[in-house]
């Protein structure tokens, strides 16, 4: 009796689509995963660029007293998304420009870290600008 419930259970084609939705719905998940960590890695590069940006602009029409305000404002700004980032500044008095480098580990700009692990990278942004005064 038991066996023939079992082998009846083996031969049925009903809930099929279950089977296929175990296969499926994984890779959709990790598809999604995948979209949501990329689109937050995009824009938290480009939010952390016009960050660069406004902070060498600022600099460069005395906004900031000095580089280091200029450096230390940036990275307080990018501290909010990518804890690990380090920023320098550097003025060039001779050609009166500003150039900061900020470098980032990518890991820190994804949202849910389900890829951390396989993103070793490290985003730099730099940005220079002619000092105005």
């Amino acid at each position: 009796m038991f066996f023939d419930n079992v082998k009846r259970f083996l031969r049925s084609e009903t809930g099929m689509v279950s089977v296929e939705a175990i296969f499926w719905i994984p890779l959709f998940f990790t598809v999604t995963l995948f979209v949501i960590d990329a689109s937050f890695l995009f824009t938290r590069h480009a939010l952390a660029t016009r960050i660069v940006h406004e902070g060498n602009r600022y600099r460069s029409v005395t906004g900031f007293d000095t580089t280091a305000d200029a450096e230390a404002w940036i990275k307080s700004q990018i501290a909010d998304f990518a804890p690990n980032a380090t920023v320098a500044a550097v003025e060039d008095t001779t050609e009166h420009v500003i150039t900061t480098t900020a470098s980032m580990p990518a890991s820190d700009l994804l949202f849910t870290k389900a890829f951390a692990s396989f993103v070793n990278l490290t985003i730099t942004i730099s940005a220079s600008h002619q000092i105005e005064y």
